[in-house]
């Protein structure tokens, strides 16, 4: 008897799991709870919509029957900027509705702990990253802000150190480092000054060139042609432009904006 009983359970469980369907949800944990909505599809026998919620695989220890609960992942054993999985089972005619997933999506959060500038590199130290995100390294050369390098952040809740290759000149060198969220919100750290005195950096060769441009010591460089078109930008003691077309040219280095002409 005992055994049929046993049987028949499995049938039914079986049976019930044809007719439920699962909805995933995936993100970041940014520090916020999820609020979710719970449509009652039987009045009568006080069934709702959502049968069973799952974080990270794991059974949420919320309460779920009623029509609206919270999924308190602040009570999870999850780190701040760890990927979340949230799976929802419910009944086949009808969805789970999560009331605010923006809390899930990419926020900049980064805060930067320390910073150098150390043997031609910019080191700075973050910590709250919650997100991944890309980071902007810019730097304030020619009377406006360049971005100089980007790169992916590591995120997570741990402090992380990044080091970025810089040509600093003679005098004050400032830089700021920015992300993007998903809002489009652009986060800027605080403007990272120092003052350097060493020798500036000079052009060995004339104004009139025809295959490279020279510099005495490594430098930042752009080069703009007469249309004001940017056609070389980088960091080094030497340009090339031998395939550039013949004419007049602009170019910034140091802190100097000067003409060159192309043979």
């Amino acid at each position: 008897m005992m055994k049929r009983l046993i049987i028949a359970l499995i049938s039914l469980l079986c049976i019930s799991s044809l007719f439920a369907e699962n909805m995933s949800v995936e993100g970041i944990y940014q520090g916020k709870n999820l609020f979710v909505k719970n449509t009652l599809v039987d009045d009568n026998k006080g069934e709702f919509c959502i049968t069973n919620v799952t974080v990270n695989g794991e059974n949420i220890p919320d309460e779920i029957r009623s029509s609206a609960f919270v999924i308190s992942l602040n009570r999870m054993d999850i780190l701040l900027g760890e990927k979340i999985s949230i799976e929802f089972q419910h009944e086949e005619d009808c969805s789970p509705l999560i009331i605010n997933p923006e809390v899930l999506k990419p926020l900049s959060t980064y805060e930067i702990l320390s910073h150098e500038m150390k043997d031609g590199y910019l080191i700075f130290r973050t910590t709250r990253e919650s997100s991944k995100l890309k980071f902007y390294v810019e730097e304030y050369r020619w009377d406006r802000w360049l971005v100089i390098d980007e790169f992916m952040g590591k995120g997570g809740p741990d402090d992380n150190t990044y080091k970025v290759e810089v040509y600093p000149h003679d005098g004050l060198n400032m830089y700021r480092i920015h992300q993007v969220d998903h809002l489009n919100r652009i986060h800027y750290s605080d403007t990272l000054k120092y003052q350097l005195d060493f020798d500036a950096v000079k052009l060995k060769t004339r104004n009139k060139v025809n295959d490279e441009i020279v510099f005495s010591k490594e430098t930042l460089y752009e080069l703009y042609n007469e249309f004001g078109e940017r056609v070389r930008f980088g960091g080094g003691m030497v340009i090339n432009i031998e395939e550039l077309p013949s004419g007049l040219y602009f170019l910034s280095y140091g802190d100097n904006v000067v003409e060159i002409e192309k043979r």
